[in-house]
């Protein structure tokens, strides 16, 4: 096992502060921030899904 980030990331994720917070806390959709431009993606789309299951609600 190594420290700290190893390999290259599939998804980045781009976001303005409030907004992902807003995202959080489910108050607004994922479309939503992404037609708003608020929030931008990086890589497969289909990876958003998975990471929303680490914020359990």
């Amino acid at each position: 096992m190594q420290p700290g980030h190893v390999g290259k990331a599939d998804l980045r994720i781009t976001a303005d502060a409030k907004a992902w917070l807003r995202f959080l806390a489910k108050e607004i959709s994922v479309a939503r921030l992404v037609l708003t431009r608020s929030l931008r993606l990086k890589g497969p789309v289909r990876l958003m899904a998975a990471f929303g299951k680490c914020f359990p609600s």
